[in-house]
């Protein structure tokens, strides 16, 4: 494809560069919403799929590509920034809606708040194996993912809720 096509398409670098993140974005909530609809209300392992999966995507190289963008881009690409943002929000809402019905005596508002905290945890985790071990990161995923599961319930428990175990 050449320079020319794509700009005929796109009239800029911003468009071109918002279009390829708003693509990968929609690739990641598919991959996510598909763990979530995939187990039945009481599984323990959709909680271990959808760490997992989220993890996955925050190490792979499109994951690993946009946060670097978001944290060394100038204001230049704010609508980008905003749809991240967007994305971001929708993914904590769908989690939560999920914690709220799933975990027992657990209130949508006492759900986000733990959906913020697990997905800050996350970021940094994700962050810190991009930035220092990169090629242990999917390894680091797999020994340490049960281990945010268990915060996750532990947040839950400390809030009043339980999320049922499967038998």
């Amino acid at each position: 494809m050449s320079k020319r096509t794509i700009y005929q398409r796109y009239s800029s670098k911003d468009q071109l560069v918002e279009a390829a993140i708003r693509a990968a974005l929609e690739r990641w909530r598919s991959h996510v919403r598909e763990t979530l609809t995939n187990t039945g209300p009481g599984a323990e392992d959709w909680l271990d799929e959808f760490v997992g999966r989220c993890l996955g995507i925050l190490v792979a190289s499109e994951g690993r590509a946009l946060m670097g963008f978001l944290l060394t881009e100038d204001e230049t690409f704010q609508p980008v920034r905003d749809t991240v943002f967007a994305a971001v929000r929708q993914s904590i809402g769908v989690f939560s809606a999920l914690l709220a019905q799933r975990a027992s005596g657990l209130s949508a508002e006492l759900a986000e708040d733990v959906s913020l905290a697990v997905l800050d945890v996350m970021i940094g985790f994700a962050t810190r194996l991009n930035a220092l071990q990169p090629q242990l990161a999917h390894e680091e995923i797999r020994a340490r993912g049960p281990r945010f599961t268990a915060v996750v319930r532990f947040l839950v428990e400390v809030r009043g809720g339980a999320i049922p175990k499967a038998d």
